[in-house]
């Protein structure tokens, strides 16, 4: 199993027990020298559960967000009834070969955290897609076509090309979820990635995430999408 990347916010959280974030103290110092910088792409975030489908280059397997996590029944009849057959195996096989790949999914809809039923159904949004191999993530297009091969939703893409300040603009515009049934919810915020795969000195993936509760400042530029 591997377990998807913790997405960071972009503030740290104050300490003195109201968690709010502290405008401006960035959690990361890369993340704070790139800030400025148009190089962001920013997708909407789903309030959903994280899943995993493993694929070894034989079979799938379906995952949560770390080995303990359970998957609930009705996400597994999801994978079982989509996935677990011969017709999406031989998909993989065509698209991976024997190379294991790991695809990243929120699983969204009925009884999936507080406001599921607003998004319908339940179902797979394809988030990421992994390469273990030599350690690299997909590009939005690779990402683009396994989910148009695999007839899943995918990630959708809110803004790109713009800096972290123009995001936090964004998200405080609240525009309604395109997931969402006509539009009942705003976004739940955004996860934020380089265009070019971009790592710390950690060897860490660099990606953020910027929420609809944030307390970040208002610096009124146009989000270009």
């Amino acid at each position: 199993m591997y377990k998807y990347p913790k997405i960071e916010t972009v503030y740290k959280r104050n300490m003195d027990g109201t968690k709010q974030l502290i405008e401006g103290d960035f959690r990361d110092k890369t993340v704070a020298m790139l800030a400025n910088y148009p190089i962001w792409d920013c997708y909407e975030k789903l309030d959903g559960s994280n899943h995993q489908i493993y694929w070894d280059g034989h079979r799938l397997t379906l995952g949560g967000r770390t080995e303990s996590s359970d998957i609930p029944k009705h996400v597994q009849a999801y994978f079982d009834e989509k996935f677990n057959n011969n017709e999406t195996e031989e998909l993989f096989e065509q698209l991976f070969a024997e190379k294991p790949m790991v695809l990243y999914f929120e699983a969204i809809g009925q009884k999936i955290q507080t406001y599921g039923a607003k998004y319908g159904d339940v179902r797979f949004v394809l988030l990421d897609v992994y390469n273990v191999n030599n350690d690299s993530w997909w590009s939005i297009e690779g990402i683009l076509s396994v989910a148009k091969a695999l007839s899943v939703e995918c990630k959708w893409m809110s803004c790109t090309g713009i800096t972290l300040y123009d995001a936090i603009d964004y998200v405080r515009l609240k525009t309604k979820s395109v997931f969402t049934r006509n539009g009942e919810l705003p976004i739940e915020g955004l996860v934020c990635v380089p265009r070019n795969e971009l790592k710390d000195a950690n060897g860490n993936r660099i990606i953020v995430k910027i929420t609809s509760r944030s307390e970040e400042r208002r610096v009124g530029k146009e989000c270009r999408s």
